[in-house]
């Protein structure tokens, strides 16, 4: 049989409903996730601090040497995509105009 770990022993989880749904402010878990307990990205974060700068020494050498997934990769990070931004446009319109004729003063001008 498997380990519990510590945050576990003693557990005894709460049958579920009879309807399959819990009652409104009811919940499974009323204790909610012990305290103190990483979630994965956390986990993830941790383990690449630690190999970070072997990681990206190995993705600069390889782009470098000409793998262009590497260079894209390593691009991506020192010159990031320019997101396009929209400018605010204005003109005169007249409503009171033709519809034939609305466009026609932009497009004298």
């Amino acid at each position: 049989m498997f380990a519990e770990p510590g945050a576990a022993q003693g557990f005894v989880p709460t049958p579920a409903p009879a309807n399959g749904r819990w009652e409104r402010g009811e919940s499974g878990n009323p204790r909610g996730r012990p305290p103190g307990r990483p979630d994965a990205r956390t986990k993830i974060a941790r383990a690449l601090m630690d190999d970070g700068p072997a990681i990206a020494r190995v993705v600069v050498d390889a782009a470098l040497a000409g793998d262009l997934q590497a260079c894209n990769i390593a691009l991506a990070r020192i010159a990031p995509a320019i997101k396009p931004q929209a400018e605010r446009v204005s003109f005169d319109f007249d409503a009171t105009a033709p519809i034939s004729k609305r466009g026609l003063k932009a497009a004298e001008r």
